[in-house]
């Protein structure tokens, strides 16, 4: 029994700077070029992501993220959160912001529209839950 206790503590001791490093390595960079396609982060302005494409209508992306992974939190002009993403955003640009959670990978996806047509998917990822919701 305690070498079995001294085998999961030395596990544990491991896995610490082992998720630590894995963290600080899917950090995204300060903002996110389009055609950006990481795992915890990205920016694409073509092709597809999350089952929704570049051309696809809002009511087509509403309908594709019903799913119990998408929590949406909104319709919005190109927000803060947005910006920092992705370097730029105008004022007259929609986005819906989707809270996902999945296992070892919980953040937002934000939904980019030009009348009412997804021109952008940008996404960010975390471990842990964000504390911001």
């Amino acid at each position: 029994l305690i070498n079995k206790l001294r085998k999961m503590r030395v596990v544990l001791l491991l896995f610490i700077p082992l998720s630590i490093v894995l963290q600080a390595c899917s950090e995204p960079p300060a903002s996110i070029p389009p055609g950006t396609d990481k795992r915890f982060y990205g920016y694409i302005v073509e092709g597809e992501k999350f089952g929704i494409k570049i051309g696809d209508s809002r009511a087509a992306v509403v309908d594709k993220v019903s799913d119990a992974r998408f929590s949406r939190k909104g319709v919005y002009p190109c927000g803060t959160n947005l910006r920092r993403i992705i370097g730029l955003c105008d004022d007259g640009v929609l986005t819906s912001s989707y809270r996902v959670l999945e296992f070892l990978r919980n953040g937002r996806v934000y939904i980019i529209y030009e009348t009412d047509i997804v021109v952008g998917i940008a996404w960010e990822f975390d471990w842990l839950p964000p504390m911001d919701f």
